[in-house]
């Protein structure tokens, strides 16, 4: 089995049988889930890519407390109310993937609301609105780089020894300047 067929070798691909497993849609995934059990919504479904056996995993009290924490942090941090260091401090000793997954879902979501002009504030589709919208004046290559710096050290972090706490640091001043605030505290 391998999700990379392209860089398995031609003698081992032509021995091989291709099974292509499509993901279930949105509506079917939901249902599954409700079937086992599970108070699934869009936003957690969202948060594993729509993967539902992810989705089960993640399940229950974590996934909640995970997206109110981040949703406190970051109004905390955008008001100039929490501090960039302890807060990195704090993300690099707590479930550091998934707040990186959070952040690029978010900031992926409040991207499309900024090109399509259809949010003053947004999380997750299925939540109500805790955090402000893009800037009207930032730039959407800005915002985008933002996510490929988040996905970037999600990767590092599974393949080498990174600096964790100055990596996520970096990261939160690329967000204070995006939005044109300044570090609080």
């Amino acid at each position: 089995m391998s999700s990379l067929p392209s860089i398995l070798p031609p003698t081992v691909g032509s021995r091989c049988q291709r099974i292509a497993i499509v993901r279930p849609t949105r509506t079917v995934a939901l249902q599954w889930l409700r079937e086992q059990q599970v108070s699934a919504d869009d936003a957690l479904l969202e948060f594993t890519s729509g993967a539902p056996l992810k989705a089960l995993a993640c399940a229950g009290p974590q996934f909640a407390n995970l997206d109110q924490d981040m949703q406190g942090a970051l109004a905390a941090l955008l008001r100039g109310e929490a501090d960039v260091t302890q807060l990195a401090s704090e993300w690099a000793k707590d479930s550091l993937p998934q707040r990186l997954v959070w952040l690029d879902l978010w900031l992926s979501s409040a991207a499309r609301a900024s090109l399509t002009g259809n949010a003053e504030q947004l999380t997750f589709p299925a939540r109500p609105a805790h955090l402000p919208s893009l800037p009207p004046t930032a730039n959407i290559s800005s915002v985008y780089a933002l996510v490929d710096r988040a996905r970037s050290l999600k990767a590092q972090l599974a393949r080498t020894a990174l600096q964790r706490e100055l990596a996520i640091e970096s990261w939160l001043l690329g967000l204070l300047e995006l939005y044109g605030a300044s570090p609080g505290k």
